[in-house]
């Protein structure tokens, strides 16, 4: 008869304590059959349109993402849709630096960087639509991001006032992707915003340092970059912008490729769900292919 081993039967115990955790999490998470049929799933999309009041939704990650009660295309998605990461921001945004999200939007690259910079770093991120602003505020505010912040202002490259369109009508709800300088789309609201430099700016805030910045303003890009000269060749950050925008033309690739180049910038690919296309600034100057359709170089 084997001798009774207090510490294995522990063991034991506290590893099938540990499995029953974890088969009734899976039980908790498991998709209720009903929400598997389309139509299902189309009705809590429209009850959530009709009755979402704001509030912070969890992701998978354990973070908290406000979502305003002015739904729109955008704000409707990530009640429904979550986004996943961007493997490349844990690549470019170093523990306590300091990096930019230009044209943030929800959030959908600036939570991530704010946690990849950690407690010692910051984000600066520029969203001009007031209420994508106060709600990405919100967010960096409850996961405890207290050094990031959000700017109303919109990078070109001259400072002042410029019109800005902030959504264009889809439907029953506003795209705001569609929202930009220099943007005249039929549906869309027209508003006045402050611009600023990206030079300008790191003047005024004493800026010393600038690891990493995001660029998606909607075919504003070349004037984002051209207003930052100065500030690139000083700090040399890496950079993701947007390219192939429907209103995006030869002349805004020549401008960025004659403000990076000269800096020492290559272009090193197109980004994509598992991994990055290479190219090359002859491809991305002549819209060769891939660079048919909107991507992040």
């Amino acid at each position: 008869m084997s001798k009774f081993d207090p510490l294995h039967s522990l063991i034991k115990l506290f590893r099938s304590l540990l499995q029953l955790r974890n088969l009734r999490a899976r039980k908790r998470e498991r998709t209720p059959l009903k929400l598997l049929f389309p139509s299902r799933q189309k009705a809590l999309t429209k009850r959530a349109e009709n009755e979402w009041t704001g509030g912070y939704i969890l992701t998978d990650d354990k973070d908290f993402i406000y979502i305003p009660k002015e739904l729109d295309i955008t704000t409707l998605e990530r009640l429904t849709h979550e986004p996943a990461p961007e493997p490349i921001i844990a690549k470019v945004c170093p523990p306590g630096g300091t990096v930019m999200d230009v044209g943030a939007n929800m959030g959908d690259w600036a939570l991530p960087m704010a946690k990849a910079v950690g407690a010692t770093g910051r984000v600066i991120a520029f969203e001009p639509v007031p209420y994508m602003a106060d709600a990405l505020a919100k967010t960096f505010q409850i996961n405890g991001f207290s050094s990031s912040v959000v700017s109303l202002k919109a990078l070109s490259d001259s400072i002042g006032e410029a019109a800005f369109t902030i959504a264009q009508k889809e439907g029953d709800l506003l795209n705001v992707r569609c929202s930009g300088l220099g943007i005249d789309l039929e549906g869309g609201h027209q508003t006045t915003v402050a611009t600023t430099t990206l030079d300008a700016f790191c003047k005024e805030e004493n800026i010393d340092r600038l690891d990493f910045i995001k660029i998606d303003v909607e075919s504003h890009e070349a004037a984002v970059i051209q207003g930052g000269a100065c500030a690139i060749e000083r700090f040399q950050p890496a950079i993701v912008f947007e390219a192939g925008h429907w209103q995006e033309t030869p002349e805004h690739r020549q401008i960025i490729h004659d403000t990076l180049a000269p800096l020492g910038y290559r272009v090193v690919g197109i980004l994509i769900e598992h991994g990055l296309i290479e190219t090359d600034w002859e491809s991305y100057l002549a819209f060769k292919t891939p660079f048919r359709q909107p991507f992040f170089l």
